[in-house]
């Protein structure tokens, strides 16, 4: 498989975006009394982020459509990584959870801690652990589905729009809406895997600058009923219109490139920890004053910290496993 290192690029402006998200909640989610422009203008900044997420998913069908064999032995590989994630990063943050709520470790505390792990109980960003494991298990059934024909390829990732994306936004009004079939981010992965798959022309560059744009404009300016909303129609143009730009990118091999975006999973990891570490330890108080300019510092400082760490860890044996 060679290498594509726009998609580098995409994974590292993807990681800075979910910084960016969780950095823009911290005053919205910590604060009894925020300016109502304030908070208007964080939740625009918001919406607008949310794109990153949907992106990791297609980045993640894009890779494993380049290989040639996508095996069940291959995924299981993955699945028995993110599991260990759960049971040792998932549950540090689920034991560091309890502490600032109790200020004590016990037997009892690691017992709920460990519950809490199993049933998904931690840290807002950890949920993305739990999904992959399950795009894992049937992401080799629609590889090898897709290798078969472009025809399949589409048709399935055109279903996967329909029941997940389209289909919801009329919940109210269409009962089947409400009980559709499939697993809702299953389309941004088989999203990523047609892109790989179908190598589209330059005559979708436009449509995707013009999804991107119209996009923008729908979530600036019309905020959701629910908080986070991966597969609302708005995110869902902005994902797949960035993402599609993003595979005309030419990118060359860079040593600082590839070492910054092999270490994204990691940092997608652990800056939450630095996040806490300046909301519940720390005490930063970001809204009195120069709140834009607090939380640029603070995005920069997890920023930076976070990869710092993350390339530390990975030279260190079997921790490096893990990120």
């Amino acid at each position: 498989m060679t290498r594509k290192y726009n998609i580098d690029i995409l994974r590292i402006i993807s990681a800075l975006a979910i910084i960016g998200i969780h950095i823009i909640r911290c005053p919205i989610h910590n604060s009894t009394a925020i300016a109502p422009d304030l908070e208007a203008n964080l939740s625009m900044a918001h919406r607008l982020l949310l794109w990153a997420v949907p992106v990791f998913f297609m980045i993640t069908g894009y890779c494993l459509m380049q290989k040639q064999d996508c095996t069940y032995k291959y995924a299981f590989e993955h699945v028995r990584k993110y599991i260990a994630v759960l049971f040792t990063v998932g549950l540090f943050f689920a034991l560091l959870e309890l502490f600032f709520a109790q200020r004590t470790i016990n037997l009892s505390i690691i017992k709920t801690a460990f519950l809490n792990v199993i049933v998904g109980n931690l840290w807002d960003h950890m949920w993305f652990v739990y999904a992959i494991i399950g795009i894992y298990l049937v992401v080799p059934l629609f590889h090898n589905f897709f290798q078969k024909s472009k025809a399949n390829a589409e048709i399935t990732t055109l279903l996967l729009l329909i029941f997940t994306v389209l289909l919801p936004q009329f919940k109210s009004k269409l009962a089947v809406a409400n009980d559709y079939p499939f697993v809702g981010y299953l389309f941004y992965v088989c999203f990523g895997m047609l892109i790989a798959k179908t190598k589209p022309g330059k005559i979708f560059i436009p449509i995707a600058i013009i999804g991107a744009i119209v996009s923008a404009f729908y979530l600036a300016t019309n905020p959701f009923n629910e908080e986070f909303n991966y597969l609302s129609l708005g995110v869902a143009i902005s994902a797949t219109s960035i993402f599609t730009l993003a595979t005309y990118i030419k990118a060359e091999k860079n040593k600082t490139l590839l070492n910054l975006s092999s270490s994204t999973w990691g940092v997608y990891l652990i800056h939450t920890f630095f996040i806490n570490i300046a909301v519940k330890v720390l005490n930063l108080d970001l809204l009195s004053s120069l709140t834009y300019l607090k939380l640029g510092g603070l995005f920069v400082a997890v920023t930076v910290i976070s990869f710092a760490v993350t390339f530390v860890l990975r030279k260190i044996p079997l921790i490096k496993y893990l990120f």
